[in-house]
């Protein structure tokens, strides 16, 4: 899963703008619209445009460089740490995968509630 999570943020690694932007603006429209400066329906869009500009930002820079598995010439002591290191990044990995899955159903449910008028 490591090496699939790379080569999709090695080859969307021009997005990384995208993503800032992305989150930035969900972020300023929530809160202009928590605050009262914009109209509440801008509260949902918002909420889901900064979920998902976060999201992106942590799938493109996070697995960047994954490491690579432990090689047996290497020594006991090297072969723990880039064990521990993979093991982190697959932890990580799954987080990223988890959080991607829980965003799409908040979005699908926080969409319907929006365009029904009850959010």
């Amino acid at each position: 899963m490591l090496e699939f999570l790379q080569a999709i943020a090695l080859r969307l690694r021009m997005l990384v703008p995208l993503a800032v932007v992305l989150g930035a603006a969900g972020f300023v429209l929530f809160a202009a619209a928590a605050v009262g400066l914009a109209p509440a329906t801008y509260l949902t869009p918002g909420l889901l445009a900064a979920i998902w500009g976060v999201w992106l930002f942590a799938l493109l820079t996070g697995f960047r460089g994954a490491p690579p598995a432990a090689a047996p010439e290497q020594s006991w002591a090297r072969r723990q740490r880039a064990r521990l290191a993979r093991a982190g990044n697959i932890l990580m990995a799954w987080v990223v995968v988890g959080t991607g899955l829980a965003a799409l159903f908040l979005s699908y449910r926080l969409g319907v509630l929006w365009l029904d008028g009850r959010a």
